[in-house]
């Protein structure tokens, strides 16, 4: 699904280029005006929502013009991104008697990023390359479940705690096509070279709860626990797929 929803995208996105570039020269679009007078631009990523997923992705991007000379076929911009995909559970899973069940806990999974964008503009269409400073989180608890039944109830589980950290940087080159003047439609691809720390925790939880209701004989016992780091390189394929405005 995921493939061919990209591959219609690029599609239409050539498509698009396409036809911009055989506009007349007279037209109005060579300058993008509208593009180069506002400061702001705000770039929302579709790519999970296109396959149905929860996640979420926002760059905000500022223009700036170092020096004294401006570039009539380019601007430069400050960028920060906020990328998330979470579950935060509330349950109580101490109390909890259902056997035999899988209960994931909670999930994060968050990247945050500061960076430098160069925009190059040719009628409606943009392309554009930079770098991120990129720092992330990743999380996972899950919790296994099982019972014994009877006059004193026996209660066991089984906790995975799953953590991934990681900071780097984020080379990227994208496109753009502007509909109007001021909304968008692109497409983003990167590299990333990052260093990580992983730690992986289980544990074995198990108590009694009598007929009253009462919890005896909890004990909690470290059965794991791997630690290391080090270095990872990923290509990105289509890192992004966004729906753009600049005010």
């Amino acid at each position: 699904m995921k493939c061919s929803i990209i591959t219609c995208l690029l599609l239409v996105a050539t498509a698009l280029v396409a036809n911009a570039q055989s506009e007349s020269e007279e037209t109005n679009y060579n300058d993008l005006s509208e593009v180069r007078k506002n400061n702001f631009q705000v770039d929302v990523d579709l790519s999970n929502i296109l396959d149905g997923l929860a996640g979420a992705g926002l760059v905000l991007k500022k223009k700036f013009d170092p020096g004294k000379f401006v570039s009539v076929n380019s601007i430069r911009l400050l960028r920060a991104s906020l990328r998330m995909n979470n579950t935060v559970s509330f349950q109580n899973y101490f109390k909890d008697t259902l056997a035999n069940t899988n209960y994931p806990k909670t999930n994060l999974d968050m990247q945050i990023g500061l960076g430098l964008e160069r925009q190059y503009i040719h009628k409606k269409f943009v392309h554009y390359y930079g770098i991120d400073l990129i720092a992330a989180h990743y999380q996972s608890d899950n919790v296994y479940f099982g019972y014994g039944g009877g006059n004193v109830a026996y209660f066991v589980n089984y906790v995975y705690k799953y953590r991934r950290n990681r900071i780097g940087v984020n080379p990227f080159f994208g496109i753009k096509y502007y509909l109007t003047d001021r909304f968008s439609l692109g497409i983003e691809t990167g590299f990333e070279l990052s260093y990580y720390r992983f730690k992986d925790e289980e544990y074995i939880r198990s108590w009694n709860v009598t007929q009253d209701g009462k919890i005896e004989n909890y004990s909690a016992t470290k059965v794991a626990n791997t630690r290391f780091s080090g270095l990872t390189t990923s290509f990105n394929n289509v890192r992004s797929v966004t729906a753009g405005y600049t005010f």
